[in-house]
Order: structure tokens, then sequence, then C-alpha cells
């Protein structure tokens, strides 16, 4: 699998018949899919990140992100919502179910979706058939319903949390509250059939489809936690509404918040294992545990903040359970300090986010910068290498053409040579045809002479003849007179 370089705008990568790794469409319809063996995950984070480097903090907003059906570990999960936290980008679906995902990724997508800015969460998150606990389900709740009483959104979030490891019972228990639906009828994501099924029921927050059908054998663990004193979360234990309230909403001590970072409270009792120990209040070892990687105290601080979130859920939880004025009143104290709190956590993080973020974009830029500078004069150098080729070329095709030209001026010299001597041959040629014509000729005049000559000859025998012949004829006429006249 090949990436392209950071900046080229689009990344893919082909590994067989139907199955796409991309990153493309950033900053503002985004998406995100990796369909790559899980081999690839880190290479397919960093390339997310350097592409995710290329614009400025708050934005990148995907349309799609879709990690689905490919087993995550910890590492690259964490380096993937590490980036997208950075980067300050949100999504509009996020997809990562059949990942393998137990509470310790969740927790990495729970800090993320806590920096979110309320008017930008997800309307979709998809973690079925996954390996996380009711801990975290919870916590998952209790984010989204604190960034709803920031921002309500039109349709209820499309929640997919079937085939993990959460006790049904918590999950009904939203549904009975009238805060869920379970989607098990004619729902869709921009649809709710429940008012229409349910005259006088009101539109739920959350659509868990199939929420109940949970993971089978398996014994779902509760963490126990506990509300400070004066907290009126006993009245809402012990009243008619209990049973309507997730029993695992029975309190959450408020993590605290110093100078802007994030800081939890020791709390009596175990600290679940997929959660990090707070590093200012605990013990010697955990102290020393969370100073050791930079790693480490980053996902305490995204479990302290989720605490947060939490606790301001089981505090409206509280106030929706108080029975009388003063618990109401007391109840929303604390709802307002909790929300407060975990605005305030929620700023802090992302504000710390962002910080980090711009110093390594201006880093990354400057470094873009040189290496375009870099790849310009390389570009230059290849310009002039290839100018110097293509006059190398040049000049070698004009010699070559001149060296064709003087074989074929040789060869035309040669042919005209060829010629002359042709036809001074052919000119002797004729020459001897007109002295052997000349010749015969006067061979020929000579017969006609000698023809002549002999003819003359003849004619002159002739006429002797013809002379004798009358000489002999006047001798007999002679001799016959003379005979006469005796």
């Amino acid at each position: 699998m090949s990436w392209a370089s950071p900046g080229g705008g689009t990344v893919r990568a082909q590994s067989g018949p139907g199955c796409l790794t991309t990153i493309a469409g950033l900053p503002h319809r985004g998406v995100a899919v990796f369909k790559d063996s899980p081999s690839q995950a880190l290479a397919f984070c960093t390339a997310l990140h350097d592409e995710l480097r290329r614009f400025p903090h708050g934005s990148c907003h995907f349309e799609n992100i879709d990690v689905s059906s490919v087993t995550w570990t910890e590492e690259p999960m964490r380096q993937l919502f590490a980036s997208l936290l950075g980067a300050g980008a949100s999504a509009q679906r996020v997809k990562a179910y059949k990942c393998g995902l137990g509470d310790a990724s969740m927790h990495l997508i729970l800090e993320w979706l806590a920096c979110v800015e309320a008017a930008k969460m997800p309307s979709e998150i998809h973690l079925s058939h996954n390996d996380f606990t009711t801990e975290c389900f919870e916590a998952l709740m209790g984010v989204l319903e604190v960034k709803m009483l920031l921002f309500k959104p039109q349709f209820p979030i499309w929640i997919r949390i079937e085939g993990n490891r959460i006790n049904p019972d918590s999950v009904n228990a939203y549904a009975k509250a009238g805060h869920a639906c379970l989607a098990e009828g004619r729902c869709s994501i921009r649809h709710c059939a429940r008012p229409m099924q349910q005259p006088g029921t009101t539109i739920p927050k959350f659509h868990l489809r199939f929420g109940a059908n949970q993971k089978t054998g398996i014994i779902h663990r509760i963490v126990p936690v506990h509300l400070p004193p004066g907290s009126s979360a006993a009245a809402a234990s012990g009243d008619g509404d209990a049973s309507e309230v997730p029993s695992s909403l029975s309190g959450v001590a408020p993590p605290e918040v110093t100078s802007g970072t994030v800081r939890s409270e020791p709390t009596a009792g175990a600290a679940p294992p997929s959660v990090a120990a707070p590093p200012a209040a605990a013990t010697q070892a955990t102290a020393a545990a969370a100073a050791t990687t930079a790693a480490a105290t980053e996902q305490q601080q995204g479990a302290t903040l989720v605490q947060l979130m939490r606790h301001a859920q089981v505090m409206g939880e509280a106030l929706r359970a108080a029975s009388t004025e003063q618990e109401r009143e007391l109840a929303r104290e604390a709802v307002d300090k909790a929300q407060l709190q975990a605005q305030e956590a929620a700023q802090a993080a992302a504000a710390d986010a962002k910080r980090e973020w711009e110093a390594t974009h201006s880093a990354y830029r400057q470094r873009r910068e040189q290496i375009e500078m870099q790849q310009q004069a390389q570009v230059h150098a290849e310009q002039m290498r290839a100018q110097q080729m293509l006059q190398a070329e040049a000049q070698a095709q004009a010699e070559a053409q001149a060296q064709a030209q003087a074989q074929a001026q040789a060869q035309a010299n040669q042919l005209r040579a060829q010629q002359y001597l042709q036809t001074q041959q052919k000119k002797a040629e004729e020459h001897l045809r007109a002295q052997q014509l000349q010749a015969a000729q006067q061979k020929q005049a000579q017969e006609h002479l000698r023809a002549r000559q002999l003819q003359a000859r003849d004619q002159a025998l002739q006429l002797q003849a013809q002379v004798l012949a009358q000489q002999l004829q006047q001798q007999q006429q002679q001799r016959q007179q003379q005979q006469q006249q005796q």
C-alpha cells in the first residue's frame, strides 16, 4: 500500500476488489475510510494527520469517518482520535463497529466527543459489536446529554451499541425514562415513530437501535461511584421515579478543574481499570506512572474530562428525580456547577489541543515551505537538466543531420560522378558508333566507287567492243565493196 505525500489533497490506497481506503474532501466535506489490513492502520493515521495539518485548527469537518470491520489496537486508535482532537475536527457520521474496541479505546473516542463543539456533534455513531462495558456506555450518554444542553439537534442522535458488554437494564432504563427509543419499529435516522405509536410521548434524544441486544453470558460491571455530601441523589434513589433512572447513575464525584487542567478528586473504592487515575490527588505510584509518559497523562486527562461530563449527567438525573423544592434547588445548583465544570474542562482541553495543534501546524507550515522551496529548486534543477539534455539532444540531432547531409552530398556526388562516367561512356560509345558508321560509309563509298569503276570499265569495254564491231563491220563492208568492185 502506498500513500501520497502530504498536501496532495486526496490520499487513496487500493488493496483489493471493492476495498477502498481513502482520505478526501477536506476541509468541509471530508471522507476518511479505512478498509485495509490492521497492519496498515498506523500508516492511515499518519496520512490523516498529515492531511489535517494542511488546514487551520477547527476548520475540518468530515461527512463520514468509517474505520469499521477492521480490528484496531489501542495505539492506532489513540493516534487517530488524537489527530481529530488536535485539529479540532468534527464529523457528521462515525462508524467504528466490529473493531474490537474496549474501554480504553472508547475513552479516546469520548475524549474527542467531549471537545467537539455542541453544534458540530455527530448525528450518527455506530459502535456495535465491540467489547466495551456499561461504564463507557453511560459515559457516552453523559457526554452527549451535556452537549445537548448547549445545542439540541433537529433529530434524535442515531446510536448503534448492540453486541457489546453493556447491561441491557441500563439501555432499557433510558428507553423507559423517555430519553431514548430502541428504534425497533419504523424509526429511521431522521424520523422517530414513537410519538405516533405512543401518543403523549415526546421525541427522544437518542435512537438506540437494538441497544438491548448485548452479548450473552457476560457479567455487566457497574462501577460504584459516590456523590458529595448534601446531594439529592439519595432522594432520587428513594422515590418512585428511581426505576426510570439507570442504576449506574447513582452519583459521580465531580473532578476538580484548576488553572485549565483537569484534575480528579480521589474516590472511595477502586478506580475502573479503563479510566486512568488522577495525577494530582492519587497515590505516589499512580503519580509516578502518570509522569512517565505523555500518552498516559493525555489519556488520564481525557478520562477525567469524560468523568466531568458524566457527573453533569448524573446531576441532571438527580434534578429530575428531586421531590421537594429545596432538593430541586440544591440539585439545580449542583447541575449548574457540574455543567460549568464540564464546559470549562472541555474548553480547556480544546484550548490546549488548539495551542499544541497551532504550534505543530506552524512548524509543519515552515517545514512545508522548506519542502516546497526544495521541491521548487529540485524542479528548477530538473528543468535545467532537461533543458541541457534537450540542447544536447538538439546538438546531437544537428550533428547527425549534418552528417546525414554530408553523407547525402557524398552519395549525390558519387551518383553524379557515376552519371558523368556513364555519360562519357555513352558518348564514347556513340563516337565509336559514329566512327564505325563513317567507316562503313567510307567502305560503302569505296565499294560504290569500285562498282562505278567496274561499270565504267564495262562501258568502256562495251564501247571498245562496239568500236571493234563497227570496225569489223566496216572492214567487212569494205571487203564486200572491194569484192563487188572487183
